[in-house]
């Protein structure tokens, strides 16, 4: 058997490669020629150097393989058009599902989002039948997953691709090289102060998402999404598992919702005049609100696992210090 990872150089990825290695799976990683492989070291794994939006590289990258996990993507929120996302997540997605029809690949697993569904709170959190809801449906990033899941269905439906749909959350783990979500880590580390918005999310380990996606090769039904998340918890909550595992107890200051706001309409504006921003104004609208989700049709039907997110904190804390992106 051999699985072609797609993004392999990312978080969930590098991750995703692992574990494959963990159950004696061969896999191929398919990575930019430029890209960084700091997160693939010693990764037991097969390169192929291509492009995600070439087809004729998805095609070949594919040769062989018996199975794909399409993780790669834009991730960045901040972006200030929708056609900077669609390249890579609609046309992207559709080259690699060209690449598993023609290579009679037996299942793709396809990695979305869960912004892509609606969300609830802690009582009654978002479960894969609730549309997405705002402010994600006016989010570029997660409207171009929502339209790369719509190539996924169509293809299921037109064409008889055995496929199913991942939703992971906001995931936490090592191997974050560039970093993406684990930036929420980094941000206020070592600071007396760290300031903070009154929404939440839901986290995730990216190692435990890397176990959904590799049980979801013979686990799963075709057509069907799973939300692999884990703990829903407000950003207060979260800071204050980083500050129970380093031992440093910062002073968290809650911001009002109208004040992210607005520092969002600072960022939008800004954006809009080829300013890289940390913050826009949908993005700072996302902050504001507590998206909460359940994992109940993963954990019952992929034997999605559900560790201890303190775990997963710690353990990118330890990455992280290692690489030295914060001090030892």
């Amino acid at each position: 058997m051999k699985v072609l990872v797609t993004g392999a150089n990312g978080l969930l990825g590098s991750n995703i490669v692992r574990q494959l290695a963990e159950r004696g799976i061969q896999s191929r990683s398919l990575v930019r020629s430029n890209a960084d492989l700091l997160s693939m070291k010693d990764c037991r794994t097969e390169y192929f150097y291509g492009n995600i939006t070439t087809e004729e590289d998805v095609v070949e990258s594919a040769g062989g393989c018996d199975y794909i996990i399409h993780t790669a993507a834009i991730t960045d929120q901040t972006l200030p058009r929708l056609d900077a996302y669609l390249e890579v997540n609609v046309n992207g997605t559709r080259n690699v599902i060209k690449a598993a029809l023609k290579n009679d690949v037996k299942r793709l697993i396809y990695v979305s989002s869960t912004n892509s569904i609606g969300y609830g709170d802690k009582l009654n959190p978002g479960t894969e039948g609730i549309p997405a809801m705002k402010p994600y449906t006016e989010s570029y990033y997660a409207v171009s997953k929502y339209r790369a899941e719509q190539e996924v269905f169509r293809s299921i439906e037109e064409s008889g691709l055995n496929a199913v749909i991942l939703n992971p959350s906001f995931m936490i783990g090592p191997y974050d090289s560039k970093p993406s979500s684990g930036r929420v880590i980094l941000i206020g580390y070592g600071s007396r102060f760290v300031f903070l918005p009154k929404g939440g999310r839901n986290f995730v380990p990216a190692e435990d998402v890397a176990i959904g996606a590799c049980n979801a090769i013979s686990k799963g039904r075709t057509g069907e999404k799973y939300l692999l998340t884990n703990a829903n918890l407000s950003y207060k909550e979260f800071y204050d598992i980083i500050d129970e595992i380093t031992g440093f107890k910062r002073n968290k200051i809650l911001v009002p919702s109208w004040m992210v706001k607005g520092i969002g309409i600072i960022g939008s504006v800004a954006s809009s005049s080829g300013r890289q921003v940390l913050l826009n104004y949908n993005n700072a609208r996302i902050l504001t609100v507590r998206n909460f989700y359940s994992a109940e049709k993963a954990i019952r039907e992929l034997d999605f696992p559900q560790s201890d997110i303190k775990t997963a904190v710690s353990k990118a804390l330890s990455w992280f210090r290692a690489n030295n992106y914060i001090q030892k």
